[in-house]
């Protein structure tokens, strides 16, 4: 019998098998039947998650959220034109910064995303109520540990982020759920970044200012 490592390949085939069909079970009964069930129709799982992330937060730049989605900002921008078109969020330039725009839930949004969130849960519930008490109970760990274990086999997840929600409770399965969310932590290097960027440059627009106030006050004293 063949084998890869220790485990033999009858056992990783199964196992392969086994986490495909949980892969699509979630994105149909969680992230499509729930949301066309709250929504009266389809609304695509990178909408949802963009929805999820504003509402966690009260508001979110463009960037933030093309950064949490994995997608380019022209991509997130699309997204939310889309959401604004349905009345699901606001998109407002930043008084201080006009290349800035961030969103914001519309009361229909903030409506929509709450029932999203109690239709998974409902089916969720079913799902826990079928197992039992004692398996429920298993379930969470179990598949916290396989992610992280998958995510540690391949090396690329080191710095990457699952949209997984769990920036809601400041933890990662990617680190072991010890540590702070990477998605949490990017967001706010980015945001330092920006801000000395803003100081930067209120600095260097004070100082030609300052200098063409120096120039105009040498000419006024020449012609006097």
């Amino acid at each position: 019998m063949a084998k890869t490592g220790t485990v033999d390949r009858k056992t990783l085939d199964a196992l392969l098998k086994s986490l495909l069909l949980l892969g699509r079970a979630i994105e149909q009964v969680m992230d499509t039947r729930a949301v066309v069930a709250a929504c009266g129709s389809a609304l695509s799982a990178s909408k949802v998650r963009m929805l999820k992330l504003i509402a966690h937060s009260g508001k979110q730049s463009v960037g933030q959220v093309a950064r949490f989605l994995g997608v380019s900002d022209p991509a997130a921008s699309q997204l939310a034109e889309a959401l604004v078109r349905q009345k699901l969020i606001t998109r407002n330039t930043d008084p201080k910064d006009r290349r800035t725009a961030f969103l914001k839930l519309t009361a229909s949004g903030k409506k929509l995303t709450q029932v999203i969130e109690q239709e998974q849960r409902h089916r969720l519930r079913l799902a826990l109520r079928s197992a039992g008490p004692s398996r429920s109970r298993e379930w969470g760990p179990f598949l916290g540990e396989m992610t992280m274990h998958l995510t540690e086999a391949e090396q690329s997840f080191d710095q990457s982020c699952l949209q997984c929600g769990s920036h809601e409770d400041q933890t990662c399965v990617l680190e072991g759920g010890a540590a702070k969310c990477l998605y949490r932590a990017h967001t706010a290097r980015r945001e330092q970044k920006e801000q000395e960027q803003k100081e930067r440059a209120r600095k260097s627009s004070a100082r030609k200012t300052s200098a063409r106030g120096t120039k105009a006050a040498r000419r006024r004293a020449r012609s006097s």
